[in-house]
């Protein structure tokens, strides 16, 4: 398949189409961006031929589309059919969900593309733990060291037993104890161990 260069329009409706996201179009592309999504690399508003997809795996030829209510009308489905079967010959596949699916059910979009990439043979990532596709979203990362001094955040994956002991409050001085509070009373064994 010979490469179609883009125009210079096209390029420019691109761009203006990566400002102009729909609120599910967002959505899906912070789970999608960055390799976030099983380490595949995804693109957003991608030209192919005279069309612009919502999101593109070059690599698994999978365009994946977005629809709002517009598109429910006989002459959108139309035009998606035309749009579809382009993009078919261009070798891709095409995926559409409504965006009322990424706000209800985006876990389950998610699912099935990862079925998609798999159907396109590509060697994908999953946890070990649960078999699930790999996906660091931005929620389910643990602190960072410098925020939160190494600490392991509790979230889904963690029993609780892995968390480390709290630390004491910062109000705690040289001594272990609060400000205005009486002496450290020593047991019999912490005086036994100091001379």
């Amino acid at each position: 398949m010979p490469h179609r260069p883009v125009t210079h329009s096209q390029r420019q409706n691109a761009r203006r189409l990566r400002r102009e996201m729909t609120d599910a179009e967002v959505r899906l592309w912070a789970r999608l961006r960055a390799g976030r999504f099983c380490q595949v690399k995804f693109r957003r508003q991608v030209p192919i031929g005279p069309y612009i997809a919502d999101f593109a795996c070059l690599e698994a030829r999978l365009v994946v589309e977005l629809d709002g209510e517009q598109h429910g009308f006989d002459s959108n489905l139309v035009r998606d059919r035309h749009r579809d079967a382009f993009i078919r010959a261009q070798g891709f596949t095409t995926m559409r969900f409504w965006n009322s699916e990424i706000g209800g059910r985006i876990d389950a979009v998610l699912d099935e593309i990862f079925a998609a990439l798999a159907d396109a043979g590509l060697n994908l990532q999953t946890s070990a733990l649960t078999g699930n596709p790999v996906d660091p979203s931005p929620g389910l990362r643990p602190p960072s060291p410098a925020r939160g001094e190494g600490a392991v955040a509790p979230n889904r994956l963690t029993t609780g037993s892995e968390l480390p002991a709290p630390s004491p409050s910062p109000l705690v001085g040289e001594g272990g104890r609060r400000p205005g509070e009486g002496s450290i009373v020593q047991t019999a064994d912490d005086r036994d161990s100091h001379p």
